[in-house]
C-alpha cells in the first residue's frame, strides 16, 4: 500500500479523515459519489468503497482506479468471494479490495485469461509451461496409509487427507472420500481421526512429515519452509528442533513487530510518515512520551503529540533496513 501522505494527497479523495489504522474519505468516481475506508491491520491492507446511490455498484473500472489510488502498480490486490458461511454484507452495494502483508497471495496465472499486453506467443507458451508444471508439483500423487491408522486414513504429499471406503455400522458401504481440514488456533491445519469410537486430532503438516520425510536424527519440529502454515507440501516441510524452527526467515522480525519495536509516526497536519525502530527512539527523537505512544498503537489513545502511531510493517522495517545498509 502507498504512502498516507501519497493517499491523502490524491486529489479524488475528499473530507479525509485519519484514524490509528487508515482512515476513511469521500470520493467522486465516473458518474457517482461515495465513501472509501482503507486500513492495515491483522495482516492485510483492506480499501471497502460504496456509492452512496444504493442502485450503483463500482464498476470493474471503478475499483481497478481505487486500486490505483492506494496501491502500488507491482502490488497485487484481490477481491473475494468467500464460502457462503463467511457472507458478510452490511452494505450491498459495497466492494472491497485486499492485500496479505506476510505472506505471497497465490494468483491463478494470467495465460488462463489470454496473452498480456505485450506479451509474445512464444512467452505465453513458456508460461503455460510453467503453470502446468507448478500443477503436476502440488498435485495429489502418493498417498500412504496414516501410522496408527492403516486401511482407515491415507494422508498425500501434497498435504491431502483421505478416509478410506468403509461398511458403517450399519452394514452399508462408504466411498472414499477426503476430509476438509480445519484452522486451529495457532494457524494450523487439523484433522480429526476416529478409531474403535475414540477420536483424535492431528496437525496435517506433522501427519505429512511422518509418511513421507525420513527423520534418522529424532528432530521434534517441523518447520514450513516458506512460513505458510497452511502449505503442507511435502517439498515445504523439514524436520528441526527448535532454535532452527524459532530463529528461521522472518520469525525474529516478525516477533520484534508485534512487541512494538518498529513504529511509524503520521503527522497530523502533513500526513509525512516516520518510521522508527523503536518506541524509545521515536518519543526521543519526536519529544514524546513512550507510554503515550504504546497507548496509541494499542487502540487505547487516539494520537498523541500531533501523531498517529501504529506498528511498522514488515515491508516497512525491510525498507529501513535496506536504506540503513543493516542485514535485515
Amino acid at each position: 500500500m502507498k504512502r498516507t501522505d501519497e493517499i491523502v494527497n490524491n486529489p479524488i479523495l475528499k473530507n479525509i479523515e485519519l484514524g490509528i489504522d487508515g482512515g476513511r474519505a469521500t470520493l467522486h468516481i465516473g458518474r457517482w459519489d461515495g465513501s472509501v475506508i482503507w486500513s492495515w491491520d491483522c495482516g492485510f491492507e483492506h480499501v471497502s468503497v460504496a456509492p452512496f446511490a444504493k442502485r450503483i455498484t463500482p464498476s470493474w473500472d471503478d475499483m481497478t482506479k481505487i486500486k490505483d489510488i492506494f496501491w502500488n502498480d507491482d502490488e497485487d490486490v484481490v477481491q473475494i468471494h468467500p464460502r457462503k458461511s463467511n457472507y458478510v454484507n452490511n452494505i450491498p452495494n459495497c466492494l472491497h479490495l485486499w492485500r496479505c502483508t506476510y505472506r505471497e497471495m497465490p494468483l491463478p496465472p494470467s495465460c488462463l485469461v489470454g496473452l498480456r499486453d505485450g506479451q509474445t506467443k512464444a512467452e505465453f507458451e513458456q508460461e503455460v509451461k510453467e503453470a502446468y508444471e507448478i500443477a503436476e508439483r502440488y498435485k495429489d500423487k502418493i498417498w500412504k496409509d496414516i501410522k496408527g491408522y492403516e486401511g482407515l486414513y491415507q494422508v498425500s504429499n501434497a498435504g491431502s487427507v483421505r478416509v478410506l471406503g468403509r461398511y458403517d455400522a450399519n452394514g452399508l458401504f462408504r466411498d472414499s472420500q477426503m476430509i476438509k481440514p480445519i484452522e486451529s488456533s495457532h494457524g494450523y491445519y487439523v484433522v480429526t481421526l476416529n478409531k474403535n469410537g475414540k477420536s483424535k486430532q492431528f496437525r496435517v503438516h506433522r501427519l505429512v512429515a511422518e509418511a513421507f520425510i525420513p527423520n534418522p536424527d529424532k528432530l521434534p519440529m517441523i518447520n514450513h519452509k516458506d512460513e505458510n502454515k497452511m502449505n503442507n507440501c511435502v517439498e515445504n516441510l523439514e524436520w528441526c528442533d527448535a532454535a532452527y524452527n524459532n530463529n528461521y526467515g522472518n520469525r525474529l522480525n516478525k516477533v520484534a513487530m508485534k512487541l512494538g519495536k518498529a513504529v511509524i509516526g503520521i503527522e497530523l497536519a502533513t500526513g509525512k510518515e516516520s518510521f522508527y525502530y523503536s518506541m524509545t527512539q521515536a518519543a526521543k527523537e519526536t519529544n514524546s512520551d513512550h507510554r503515550h505512544i504504546s497507548d496509541v498503537v494499542r487502540g487505547t489513545r487516539k494520537k498523541h503529540n500531533g501523531r498517529i502511531w501504529r506498528y511498522a510493517t514488515e515491508k516497512e522495517i525491510r525498507e529501513a533496513y535496506e536504506i540503513a545498509g543493516e542485514k535485515y
